[in-house]
C-alpha cells in the first residue's frame, strides 16, 4: 500500500517538492501495488520518471469514491475533530490542530474539501476514456455502492 499523503507530506506539515514527491512514488512503487489517495498529477511530470508506463501499464483496476460533497465534507469535519480532540496523527507523524483550523484555515483538510471536491470528476472521465479497454473502472458514488462492492469482493475472495 502506498500511501499518497505519505508521500506528499514531510513532518511539520511541509509539501514535498514535486519533483521529490514523483521521484519517492518511482521508487516506492514494486511489482504489485495500491496507491491510496489523490494522483492527479500530470502525465508530462509522471514521464520523467517512467511513471506514466510503471502505474498506467500496471494499473489493473481504478476504484473512484464518488461521494457527494456534503458527504465528503462533513466527514473531513468529522475526522480532523476526531484527530484535534485525540492527538491522532494524520501522515507522517503529522497532527491536526486547533491553530491549524482556527489560523490557517486554508492549509486545512477541510478547506482542500472545499475546494478541491469538483477537480476530480472531468480528470477521472478522461482516464476512463483513455484506459477503459484495459483498466477496471469502479465508479461508486454512495456508502451503500461501496458497501456492497467490497461484500461482492469478500464473498469472491472465500
Amino acid at each position: 500500500l502506498v500511501e499518497l499523503d505519505t508521500i506528499y507530506w514531510k513532518p511539520g506539515w511541509v509539501m514535498r517538492d514535486h519533483e521529490d514527491t514523483l521521484g519517492i512514488l518511482a521508487e516506492s512503487l514494486g511489482d504489485a501495488w495500491i496507491l491510496d489517495g489523490n494522483f492527479m498529477s500530470k502525465p508530462r511530470d509522471l514521464e520523467r520518471y517512467g511513471l506514466n508506463r510503471q502505474i498506467w501499464d500496471n494499473t489493473q483496476c481504478l476504484i473512484w469514491l464518488d461521494y457527494p460533497f456534503w458527504t465528503i465534507y462533513l466527514r473531513a469535519w468529522r475526522r480532523t475533530l476526531w484527530r484535534i480532540g485525540t492527538g491522532e496523527p494524520c501522515c507522517n507523524g503529522n497532527r491536526e490542530t486547533w491553530s491549524l483550523l482556527l489560523f490557517d484555515f486554508r492549509n486545512s483538510i477541510p478547506y482542500f474539501v472545499w475546494t478541491g471536491h469538483g477537480k476530480f470528476p472531468e480528470r477521472l472521465q478522461e482516464l476512463e476514456r483513455i484506459f477503459e479497454e484495459r483498466i477496471h473502472f469502479v465508479h461508486l458514488q454512495s456508502q451503500r455502492e461501496t458497501d456492497y462492492f467490497l461484500n461482492s469482493i469478500a464473498k469472491i475472495a472465500s
